[in-house]
């Protein structure tokens, strides 16, 4: 995951070439409540990444890090999968 400008420049310096970034969005109670059933025995977990998943969107808000954005709050995978294609511009 790219969280800022300097770790997308140390990820392009890595590979050698400008990454494509895109970053797949949900509002927050749809995250929690796949998180609750990712984590639903582990509360320590659930509570760590509930947490972490506030801070990390407003992280990933300030940054403006991503070239563009995918909702992923409904559809199946491949739907989503689909779309970050589309918008990327890939075959």
């Amino acid at each position: 995951m790219v969280q800022d400008q300097h770790e997308r420049k140390l990820l392009a310096d890595a590979v050698g070439a400008q990454p494509t970034v895109c970053r797949l969005q949900a509002e927050l109670p749809i995250n929690h409540q796949r998180l609750a059933q990712r984590h639903n025995s582990e509360l320590e977990a659930l509570r760590w990444h509930l947490n972490r998943s506030g801070e990390l969107d407003r992280t990933l808000s300030r940054s403006a890090v991503d070239d563009f954005t995918v909702d992923a709050a409904t559809g199946f995978v491949t739907d989503v999968a689909v779309s970050v294609l589309r918008a990327a511009g890939w075959p």
